[in-house]
């Protein structure tokens, strides 16, 4: 199933259409390498802005029950759960 959510890094927004199957990491990587995207430092950690909570960059947007319309924006510092 696809979705269509937001990706806040380095204060800009990009509205992008996802497979919710994949992992954050994986779309993250494949932005970059597209050039549509940049950071330097690989990203462990994005916050949720709908639920409000830190989400693994390591697990499929279908495990975080990232839905519809959702904003997971850019933590600049690691966190720790």
């Amino acid at each position: 199933m696809f979705i269509t959510i937001t990706i806040n890094i380095n204060n800009q927004k990009y509205d992008i259409k996802i497979d919710r199957r994949r992992k954050v990491i994986d779309v993250l990587q494949a932005l970059k390498e597209e050039g549509i995207i940049s950071y330097d430092n690989q990203i462990n950690y994005l916050k949720s802005v709908q639920y409000e909570k830190v989400v693994s960059t390591n697990k499929t947007f279908e495990e975080l029950e990232i839905v519809e319309g959702d904003c997971l924006a850019f933590i600049s510092q690691d966190v720790y759960i």
